[in-house]
């Protein structure tokens, strides 16, 4: 699967700037994967760290993956942003991660956003990112095919939350349930929708195959 996104993937691209003459060759650019097989683990903007996977508790979005598969992710913006000097990805939104199991269950496809901030700060510019992704890579009819048959298809946005200070701990019982049970929220874009994909904001990935359960995304307060 790596090697059909890297291709189809650069074909997409090409075609993008066809009608351009003065962009210039295009680049090789090689694209950058890793395989975690772990029952929990965390991953962070991989632009920002080091390493992608970190320990449980430490990062942007902890993945729960108490089925054991053996899941396949593809630093998708770093592969993007590689492009973005010689104009054949530039002004192209992205996501960070593209995942999916590589054992043969084909049970999941997924688009992971990651940032940092209020939920209702980042919303539409992570919902946005995700759908051109999406929107981009179905524009392939070998990648569409290829998404299709996996069972699960979903983006996520996944947005670690500022915790609340306060004075000697005072704001410790509202902070608890958000770590030990973060709560997962429906984005409904339409975009996404018709591409076949659900999309959540959550901190928490399950990879049980059972059906998220997931809360409508409260709504932005208004000032009085």
């Amino acid at each position: 699967m790596e090697g059909l996104l890297k291709s189809e993937i650069d074909k997409l691209l090409q075609a993008r700037q066809a009608r351009n003459k003065s962009i210039g060759a295009f680049p090789q650019v090689s694209i950058k994967g890793f395989s975690v097989q772990d029952p929990t683990f965390d991953l962070v903007d991989a632009k920002k760290f080091d390493t992608p996977v970190v320990p449980k508790g430490t990062g942007t979005v902890t993945y729960v993956n108490s089925n054991g598969y053996d899941l396949h992710f593809v630093d998708y913006d770093f592969y993007l942003s590689a492009f973005d000097s010689s104009r054949y990805s530039r002004n192209l939104g992205r996501c960070d991660y593209v995942a999916f199991d590589v054992d043969g269950r084909c049970d999941y496809f997924i688009l992971d956003e990651l940032c940092e901030g209020a939920l209702q700060n980042k919303k539409q510019e992570g919902i946005n990112q995700l759908a051109v992704t999406l929107q981009f890579l179905r524009g392939s009819t070998s990648l569409t095919t290829a998404m299709d048959s996996y069972k699960n298809r979903v983006c996520y946005l996944s947005v670690k939350e500022r915790l609340i200070a306060s004075p000697q701990g005072m704001a410790d019982a509202f902070n608890n349930p958000l770590q030990i049970i973060p709560p997962i929220y429906t984005l409904n874009d339409r975009r996404i929708g018709n591409c076949g994909f659900d999309a959540y904001a959550a901190c928490r990935i399950v990879l049980d195959g059972n059906t998220v359960n997931a809360q409508p995304l409260p709504k932005r307060k208004q000032n009085l």
